[in-house]
């Protein structure tokens, strides 16, 4: 397994000027043909500060891979190489066989699941789970970010 650092770009947009904490959303988008990854190769998508809830993840599909690939995305303690649960958000989700058209949104595989950190904060990361990998595949990952005072 190798941790794979080839995000495009990260936008963040406040949600709320006139909270205290505002929850925002975050987005990135992860271009596997800029560095190729292997079966069980892992991919940085979020950093989740301490005391923030992430909900809402959704994945869009924007170039397919081009042959069967599945992917995992769940958080981690660290930023990719110990798992808290590697598919607590999606679980073999396609990414050959989405488009623009057909995102995945949490809503199916996600249901009511979501991911809180603590003081010490925490990941969110997406796994390769194809024989081949990922090389193709461009996808936009977006969630909202809540802060909370726990």
């Amino acid at each position: 397994m190798a941790i794979k650092s080839h995000l495009v770009t990260t936008t963040v947009a406040h949600l709320n000027v006139h909270a205290q904490r505002p929850p925002h959303i975050v987005e990135t988008i992860l271009d596997a043909a800029a560095v190729a990854m292997a079966q069980n190769d892992v991919a940085l998508l979020f950093y989740v500060p301490p005391r923030h809830r992430v909900v809402n993840l959704k994945l869009e599909v924007l170039t397919v891979e081009g042959a069967a690939a599945t992917v995992n995305v769940g958080p981690f303690s660290d930023a990719g190489t110990t798992a808290v649960d590697a598919d607590g958000l999606l679980a073999a989700t396609d990414v050959n066989a989405l488009t623009h058209a057909n995102s995945v949104t949490g809503a199916a595989a996600l249901g009511q699941k979501g991911y809180a950190t603590d003081a010490t904060g925490g990941y969110i990361c997406l796994t390769a789970l194809a024989v081949t990998g990922l090389t193709a595949a461009k996808i936009k990952a977006q969630c909202e970010m809540i802060p909370y005072n726990g």
